[in-house]
């Protein structure tokens, strides 16, 4: 990763779980993840590893269901890197915290927090922290969980209900104070959440002076955040069948925002469900949309976290 003109591949074959993508440099794996289906697809040049991914990514439908298929692309890693994350610890709660690091290439960039799903803090979490780091962002996701990762719903519900508000809110607040106090963050600090981890992007933005706030279908059940406390604007990706952060609520929300007097632009991606971003279930995963609302909140911090 630190030379650059080391070649990255993309590869793309059937495995044994359904078509599997994945990214490798000088022989070590840098990103996999699966698709139920594949076509057969060639990206022209790219010059970002995570471009590379999405290209990829778009091919997710109408492949053929027999035979094996497989293929190489070179892509140039220009403005790239491996980008492999590391835990690490902040202060928190009167001890000590950890979360999952990603540095950008050139080693400093604007700070984003990344809050998980109700799962934990998994490899889809980290894997979406490497990408914004793959972007320019110093991203750190916070362990909510203190360590515990869950697979099943009624085991997610559980250690849900079971965190403790307070707790959370400190760890998200010494995430912030890690990276805003980082040699490597270049000032501005955004959030972004998913699921859960939607409804506490916008807590933490009432906490501390986030300078722009994503949400991915977020609700925060039990806790009503201090609107008046936004110090910048917010962005919400919502599906258009969701029962946890319904089509409703998100106006609801986004009406709330607006009396408040705050800077707010909510998208609703036809045709999708809670979760489309997560790339890990393919049952919910909708490429297109995830694709749209990556490039939004790219956009989105490209503006506010310059």
């Amino acid at each position: 990763g630190a030379d650059r003109a080391t070649p990255y591949s993309v590869s793309i074959i059937d495995g044994p779980h359904g078509w599997e993508v994945t990214a490798e440099a000088t022989g070590a794996v840098i990103a996999r993840f699966r698709r139920t289906r594949m076509a057969l697809y060639h990206p022209p040049r790219v010059t970002s590893f995570a471009a590379a991914l999405e290209l990829c990514a778009a091919a997710a439908y109408d492949a053929p269901s027999e035979g094996v298929l497989g293929f190489q692309v070179p892509v140039s890693c220009e403005g790239s890197s491996s980008m492999a994350g590391q835990m690490v610890s902040f202060p928190s709660n009167g001890g000590t915290a950890e979360g999952y690091l990603a540095t950008p290439a050139s080693g400093e960039g604007p700070g984003v927090i990344v809050l998980q799903e109700w799962w934990g803090l998994n490899d889809n979490i980290k894997g979406i922290a490497d990408r914004f780091a793959a972007e320019g962002y110093l991203a750190l996701a916070p362990d909510l969980y203190h360590g515990k990762v869950v697979a099943e719903p009624d085991d997610a519900a559980k250690v849900m209900m079971a965190m403790k508000m307070d707790e959370a809110a400190r760890d998200m607040s010494g995430a912030y104070d890690y990276l805003k106090n980082s040699g490597a963050c270049t000032g501005k600090v955004g959030s972004v959440g998913f699921c859960l981890g939607g409804g506490l992007s916008l807590y933490v933005s009432t906490l501390r002076p986030i300078d722009a706030t994503v949400i991915y279908y977020g609700a925060l059940p039990g806790v009503q955040p201090d609107l008046s406390k936004l110090s910048g604007p917010v962005l919400g990706h919502y599906a258009e069948h969701d029962d946890w952060a319904s089509p409703e609520a998100a106006a609801a929300l986004a009406k709330q925002l607006q009396d408040a007097g705050k800077s707010v632009e909510f998208h609703q991606y036809a045709g999708t469900g809670h979760g489309f971003f997560n790339d890990t279930r393919p049952e919910v995963h909708n490429v297109a949309a995830s694709q749209q609302t990556w490039e939004r909140t790219i956009a989105f911090y490209k503006k506010h976290l310059a």
